[in-house]
């Protein structure tokens, strides 16, 4: 499928939104023969003794968060731990240099060590979104005019997840048994920048926890970064501006260091959330403190 994507500000070139439903992809990696014996739906906690001291974690069916996902769920429900992935790809760069960030999907459910492999096929492209640029003076807010279409997009692409999330759908694994399956989003795999800009939180600071730049070297742990803080953050930045005033908006929610996303992609998507699916990765987290790379 193909949609033209209007926006409240002008583009150099028409956005259009390349997708096919996530659902049905999916649906597809489901209940893929190559995948009837690496699959598990069953959350569960290994330990090291009877006394339950130490936890061993090996897959994420065996964290705690496939393990509370599943307790907010019906019983006799089925956990789907969504895995999405994407990247800012150069397209074509004498012809045009068209820039896209395509959008890939997989089942958090297969064997790690078989999902991990480029040969299993186990990511499916869901969505390509061909990025335009904005006719605006300022550049910062081209920025956040971009930030604005990706969470409107992945908006529109998520939405059979976020559905599936609340009601769940009947589904068929590779033996032909049916689950009624719930779609929750385990992991959203991409570095550090971009998973900020998702986050919705503002530049040097931390989209795990609380902390900006200057704790970072703080010898305690910091309250984390939940959902329903940074909700609450931009409904309080709403009464101050009108989301329509990009600039002003802006502003507004700096002080709360946040980066004038309005919208979430993930406000209204029950299981999930940001501060469990973005997981820390070594370049900017360890190496670069996160400072950008460029």
């Amino acid at each position: 499928m193909s949609q033209v994507i209007i926006t409240s500000h002008l583009t150099k070139s028409p956005v259009i939104l390349y997708w096919r439903d996530p659902l049905e992809c999916i649906t597809s990696i489901l209940n893929h023969p190559s995948f009837h014996n690496q699959l598990d739906f069953t959350p569960h906690k290994v330990y090291t003794t009877a006394q339950r001291l130490r936890q061993i974690y090996t897959e994420w069916i065996s964290g705690d968060d496939a393990w509370n996902m599943q307790s907010a769920l019906p019983k006799g429900a089925t956990l789907l731990g969504t895995i999405l992935s994407s990247d800012k790809t150069n397209i074509s760069i004498l012809t045009g240099d068209c820039v896209a960030h395509p959008l890939l999907i997989s089942l958090a459910n297969i064997c790690m060590n078989t999902w991990m492999k480029p040969s299993s096929n186990s990511f499916l492209l869901t969505a390509l979104l061909l990025v335009p640029k904005f006719i605006h003076k300022n550049k910062c807010l081209q920025g956040v005019m971009m930030d604005h279409l990706k969470h409107q997009c992945l908006d529109i692409v998520l939405a059979p997840l976020k559905q599936t999330a609340r009601h769940g759908v009947m589904l068929s694994d590779p033996v032909g048994d049916s689950h009624y399956c719930y779609t929750g989003l385990a992991s959203y795999i991409v570095d550090t920048p971009e998973a900020m800009m998702l986050s919705t939180i503002g530049g040097k600071t931390s989209l795990i926890t609380m902390a900006m730049y200057k704790q970072f070297g703080d010898s305690f742990r910091h309250e984390p970064q939940m959902k329903s803080t940074t909700l609450a953050q931009l409904a309080v930045v709403r009464t101050r501006a009108d989301p329509a005033d990009v600039q002003g908006f802006f502003c507004k929610a700096q002080k709360f260091r946040l980066n004038g996303v309005d919208k979430p992609f993930w406000r209204d998507w029950p299981l999930a959330e940001p501060s469990h699916f973005f997981t820390p990765e070594p370049l900017h987290h360890l190496h670069r403190e996160f400072w950008d790379h460029d």
